[in-house]
């Protein structure tokens, strides 16, 4: 099986190591995000124009880079500084009510909500159980109720890989609001923001941006029921007016979600990461990494690893995929495998692969000749 190409200035944007798999943790970023931040520090070292201009420069360009991505309207995106902000202005924009979430989620679509219970500010948190690992309807169904304000999900989940059918589940539930945490999905694979009304994440992993920002995507229907309970001064209506004393109304769609100044470095990072998945566009990218785990699925079952794949379909699976040596211990084999070269992650008994569209046949090969030495 050959690996469909990717335009040439896309591919040149990067430069890991051939056995780099762990997009799922930490991805390396683009030339692009490197010469774009550079640059932009050294704009704000030289000072000779108006830096509060520059700082407002670099944010519209981010909010419009993420938007082209997104599919949405500029109003509708705000810049923040990871997912987690992102989830903690909606958990504590509620009000009463139960918040519906998978158990087993990645902590950072835990913790908001479950602080928001601790400060009283929402009634409880249904946590619902997946044996299976598939988030779908039928699994949310018992839990969600008239009182049900938000339903929580990962686009993928970190740990196994599943990818959710976003529209079947607003389908399934019209009314709470569909909180979406996109980390593990957004640059890699289509995000539906018509079905969501939330979507948020952060830089570092599959949009290769590194750390310092995150996209917020908004619905018309969640500004109207959010408080704007952790905006800050640069989230209200007119931030420089500083003889009416605070507080001020709050800003309109995705920028009354602002805690305090704003993550430019991130935004800047971010406008750059979006200009580089330009170049070969998601549906291409998201191509490629399905064709490497295609490969990486037949051949790691054909050297006889156990696979944990939820999926039915194609489209329930995103950019992870989990396995494990029966009689090996996963972080020895994931220390193993990183002395090879093929860096990989341990997690919870699993030894996760995440390759990035650049994974190439040299990557995978180095993969299943590390392992397949295990195997022995």
């Amino acid at each position: 099986m050959t690996l469909p190409p990717l335009p040439a200035p896309y591919w040149e944007q990067f430069r890991e190591p051939s056995g780099f798999m762990n997009s799922a943790a930490i991805s390396p970023v683009s030339r692009m995000v490197e010469r774009r931040v550079a640059d932009y520090v050294a704009d704000f070292g030289s000072a000779t124009g108006n830096l509060s201009t520059l700082l407002e420069e670099g944010m519209i360009r981010g909010r419009r880079g993420l938007a082209w991505l997104l599919d949405v309207d500029v109003p509708g995106v705000g810049v923040t500084h990871t997912t987690g902000a992102a989830l903690l202005h909606v958990a504590f924009g509620l009000r009463g009510g139960n918040v519906v979430v998978p158990g087993a989620e990645f902590p950072t679509n835990l913790y908001p909500w479950i602080r928001a219970r601790q400060a009283g500010l929402i009634d409880e948190v249904r946590r619902v159980p997946l044996p299976d690992h598939r988030l779908t309807p039928d699994h949310l169904r018992p839990f969600v109720d008239a009182s049900t304000r938000v339903v929580a999900v990962s686009h993928v989940d970190f740990a196994t890989g599943f990818r959710a059918d976003l529209a079947k589940l607003r389908e399934a539930f019209p009314e709470p609001l569909l909180v979406v945490d996109a980390i593990q999905s957004l640059g890699a694979f289509p995000v539906d923001c018509p079905a969501s009304d939330v979507v948020a994440a952060g830089s570092h992993k599959w949009m290769r941006a590194g750390f310092g920002g995150a996209a917020m995507m908004v619905s018309d229907r969640a500004t109207d029921r959010l408080a704007p309970t952790l905006t800050g001064w640069l989230g209200v209506a007119d931030p420089l007016d500083f003889q009416t004393p605070p507080p001020h109304p709050p800003a309109t769609a995705a920028a009354r979600f602002q805690m305090s100044s704003d993550p430019v470095m991130g935004a800047v990072a971010l406008a750059a990461a979006c200009e580089v998945i330009r170049m070969a566009g998601v549906e291409s990218i998201s191509v490629r990494i399905s064709a490497a785990m295609d490969r990486l699925e037949e051949e790691l079952e054909r050297i006889g690893c156990e696979l944990r794949r939820p999926w039915r379909d194609p489209g329930e699976r995103a950019g992870i995929l989990t396995f494990r040596i029966p009689g090996r211990d996963s972080a020895q084999v994931v220390e193993t495998m990183r002395e090879r070269g093929v860096v990989l992650a341990d997690r919870a008994g699993w030894v996760r692969a995440s390759p990035p569209a650049t994974t190439t046949e040299e990557s995978i090969g180095l993969l299943l000749e590390g392992l397949g030495s295990l195997m022995l």
